[in-house]
Parts: C-alpha cells; sequence; structure tokens
C-alpha cells in the first residue's frame, strides 16, 4: 500500500526538491512553508500562487516550478556560469514544452523533467501528471487513493466520464460516439467525487482522452483506481509506456475485442507498478550528481518580478475571455444547426 506521500502529484514532486521557486497550493499547504521573500503571483479562496525573490543555489540541486513562471526562472538563471547539473521539474500546467520554450533553458540547468513534453532531446523527460494537487475540487487526492495493484472484480468494460470543451475538438466527438455503444457507458461528468471515484471501480477500462494539456488527471485516477485508462499514443507518455495503459492511435480503432485482448494480455500478477511511486521518478532526477561545492545566490529584481506578474495576469485574462467567446460561439452554432434541420 502507497503512503499519501509516495502517490503522484505536484505536491509531492515539489516536496522531493531542494528549491521550490513557484508552486500553486492549498492555504493550509502555504501556511506551513519556511519561507519569508516572496511574491504572492495569484490568490483566492481555494489556492495561493507563489514565487520565490531570493534563493541559494547548490550544484546537483533539484528546482521546481510551476510551469508558468519558467521563463521568469530562466530569467534569473540565464547568467549563472559556475553551475552545470541543476535539475528542473515543471508541473502545475497544461503548457506543452516545445522546442521554443526549451531553447530558453539556461545552460546550468542539465536536466528537465515536465509533463505534457511535446518535444524531443535526451536532456528534457517526461515524468507523469499524477493526481490534482488539492487546491481542485473537482478532483480525486491521494487521501482518496488506497492502491493495491490491478482489481481482479471488475465486471464492466469501458467508461467515459469527461467535460467536452477542455478539448471539444476531440472529446466531443468521442463522447457522441462512444455513448451509442452497448459495452461502454457514457456518465454525467458532474458526478459528486465519491460517484466518480465508485464508477472508475467498476470498470475495467476508462477512456482518456486529452484534455488542455496532452496528459490528464483521469489516467492516473484510473491506474490508481486499480484498472486501465485507455488514451492516444504521445511522446509525453514514453517513459510509462510499461504500466497498464492502452495506447491507439485513433479512438475509432477501440473494439470490444481489443479492449478484450489486451486484458488478457496483462499477466497481472507480474505488472510493476513501481512507476506509481513518487520515489522512482526522484531516484532518476537526482541520479546524476557531480562532486563540486559550487553555488549562487539568486535574487530576482522587484521590478522585473513585477513586470513579468503583470503580463502573466494580463495574458491570463484574456486567454480566459478568448474561452468564453468561443463556448459561446459552439452555443450559436449548435442552435443554428438544430434550426436547420
Amino acid at each position: 500500500m502507497l503512503e499519501s506521500k509516495q502517490i503522484l502529484n505536484s505536491y509531492n514532486f515539489a516536496r522531493n526538491s531542494d528549491i521550490v521557486f513557484s508552486e500553486i497550493l492549498t492555504h493550509d499547504q502555504f501556511n506551513k512553508l519556511n519561507i519569508s521573500d516572496y511574491t504572492i503571483v495569484n490568490k483566492n479562496s481555494r489556492f495561493v500562487f507563489y514565487k520565490l525573490n531570493k534563493f541559494h543555489l547548490k550544484e546537483n540541486d533539484v528546482i521546481f516550478c510551476n510551469t508558468d513562471m519558467v521563463k521568469s526562472l530562466f530569467v534569473l538563471l540565464k547568467d549563472v556560469k559556475n553551475l552545470k547539473n541543476i535539475k528542473l521539474i515543471t508541473n502545475q500546467t497544461d503548457t506543452l514544452i516545445d522546442k521554443s520554450l526549451f531553447n530558453l533553458k539556461p545552460n546550468c540547468i542539465k536536466d528537465w523533467y515536465s509533463i505534457n513534453v511535446g518535444f524531443v532531446s535526451e536532456n528534457l523527460i517526461p515524468i507523469p501528471l499524477g493526481l490534482s494537487n488539492n487546491y481542485s475540487p473537482k478532483n480525486i487526492f491521494v487521501e482518496d487513493i488506497e492502491f493495491s495493484g490491478m482489481r481482479k472484480d471488475t465486471k464492466n468494460l469501458l467508461y467515459l466520464n469527461f467535460v467536452a470543451n477542455t478539448n471539444s475538438k476531440e472529446r466531443a466527438e468521442i463522447y457522441n460516439t462512444f455513448k451509442e455503444i452497448e459495452w461502454a457507458y457514457a456518465d454525467s461528468p458532474k458526478l459528486n467525487l465519491d460517484e466518480y471515484q465508485k464508477s472508475l471501480e467498476q470498470y475495467r477500462f476508462v477512456l482518456s482522452p486529452h484534455g488542455n494539456g496532452i496528459d490528464t488527471h483521469r489516467v492516473w485516477e484510473t491506474l490508481y483506481s486499480g484498472n486501465i485508462p485507455v488514451t492516444k499514443s504521445h511522446h509525453t507518455f514514453n517513459n510509462v509506456t510499461d504500466l497498464p495503459i492502452l495506447f491507439v492511435e485513433e479512438y475509432d480503432q477501440i473494439t470490444h475485442e481489443m479492449l478484450i485482448n489486451y486484458y488478457q494480455s496483462l499477466e497481472i500478477e507480474d505488472i510493476d507498478y513501481e512507476k506509481l511511486n513518487i520515489d522512482f521518478w526522484i531516484k532518476k532526477i537526482k541520479n546524476t550528481n557531480i562532486e563540486s561545492k559550487e553555488s549562487k545566490e539568486i535574487k530576482a529584481k522587484k521590478l522585473a518580478t513585477q513586470l513579468f506578474i503583470f503580463k502573466y495576469k494580463f495574458n491570463s485574462k484574456v486567454q480566459s475571455k478568448n474561452k468564453k467567446l468561443l463556448y459561446y460561439v459552439k452555443k450559436i452554432y449548435k442552435i443554428k444547426k438544430l434550426f436547420k434541420k
């Protein structure tokens, strides 16, 4: 049985890092931190989003950073010349790590470990998204998990439960297709968490299409529930292909026969779930150290911090308004289609 501190989520990745430059936490989690010199990026009743103003960086350190603040971190590290084996972990956003963003990486960062990796480089290593942190009220938390391997008593076959508008182009079509299939069950995305978790436990396969990001919490909720997520192949999953995840090239490939054959091909007693334990990933991240006592004091300029946060908030508002606009455009389009029938 895994302990809560061993389950994959952004909070546990951060707690295993030497420096947490920026992250989003619940108020209770934030109040337990031992930090003094920081700036609040954003705050509401559910979470606190902060970044450090200064920190002491040593050779071989692991830095955790909310992906939205990674460019701010890169500015601070771009002139660091005496360090060359820093490890970076980014998480907590849907941002795809592409070539243009990766090329901004300062030379002092040797390896970058991230969710939603969209660029292939030996120094950019995909890691799992894992479960949601506790500031998200709509997801399963580490405290809800009692993982003991693959369930053997699951009788139903394929389960669907997702919000279409996080990736409407793909998700809406998938939902409309599979809700008509007798061996699949399309459930309401408005279930409470207890009902949702019970449903995950009752179906052998759970369809987990890409959402705002490539990786989704549903993939990991399903694995920790003892069943099998089904999702599209992508480079960001390349390090977890040995877990019981059914990868497809297209969702229309999924058939009753495919699901049955995949399950029957599994050697359930021999499945190695070590990659569901955060200790595996932390060991991998910290595996390559070099002999050095070099270090560097890093301090952000107040004006630069304020400017970066202003840009972040402005861009966030623009993105939010664009999402709302797109939502209403789609609503109008659907209404027009109804009147044409």
